[in-house]
């Protein structure tokens, strides 16, 4: 009887780290989405002191990365999982590496946000506040997943990143059209580009975080091609 009583315990302790672990990926995750929606009002209202609080609110998803990262080391050394409690820790370490990159990028556009003018490309510009909501759509889902071991959720997540594409291209090909008819216009021109393509680079490690939550589901990975593998 109290083999079985602290076996019991030993299982309740273990979940609680879990779920411990799972709520240091809640918050970062959080904290990257509000770094997402803030870059969004940041870019449509031109204003640098929105840029400048994102810049300085990375630290912090970067200390919660380190956090995370340490936590489930000791999981993994003092409870040597197994199986899909072993794939759910390593997900967890992967995941909060897409976030801390997340986190970058999005800094990266709001440095950035201060060299606009007020009479700037409209159009790439209100592509990328729809590439940013885009973005944070597919962060939500992509948590989802992770918490409710949904691979159709996770799918999905990989599925809206044609938007983002879609997206990504319009605005090289805008911008390179208004640059080579005004010279004046392609310092900032090559901002937009920068920017594009900081938001696409977001897109990418959220779909990583999504095929890593398909393998931490069905222990399968995704193929080449970006589809499941076949049994």
């Amino acid at each position: 009887m109290e083999y079985m009583d602290n076996q019991r315990h030993s299982v309740r302790s273990y979940d609680e780290e879990l779920k411990g672990l799972n709520q240091l990926v809640i918050t970062m995750a959080t904290a990257c989405s509000k770094q997402l929606m803030e870059m969004k009002q940041a870019l449509a209202s031109r204003d640098d002191k929105i840029g400048k609080d994102i810049v300085a609110k990375d630290e912090f998803i970067n200390e919660l990365h380190q956090e995370i990262e340490n936590t489930a080391i000791k999981i993994l050394a003092r409870r040597q999982p197994l199986a899909q409690d072993l794939r759910h820790v390593l997900t967890v370490i992967k995941i909060s590496r897409e976030l801390e990159r997340i986190g970058d990028y999005a800094a990266n556009v709001a440095k950035r946000v201060g060299h606009l003018s007020k009479n700037t490309y409209e159009a790439p510009e209100r592509m990328l506040i729809v590439m940013a909501e885009t973005a944070d759509i597919m962060l939500g889902k992509a948590i989802e997943a992770f918490l409710h071991f949904d691979v159709d959720t996770s799918l999905s997540v990989w599925n809206m990143d044609d938007e983002i594409d879609t997206a990504y291209a319009s605005i090289l090909k805008l911008v390179q059209e208004e640059m080579a008819s005004d010279k004046k216009r392609i310092t900032e021109g090559t901002q937009l580009n920068y920017m594009a393509r900081c938001l696409e680079r977001i897109g990418d490690h959220i779909i990583n975080m999504a095929e890593e939550i398909y393998f931490m589901t069905t222990g399968k990975n995704f193929s080449s091609h970006g589809a499941p593998e076949d049994d």
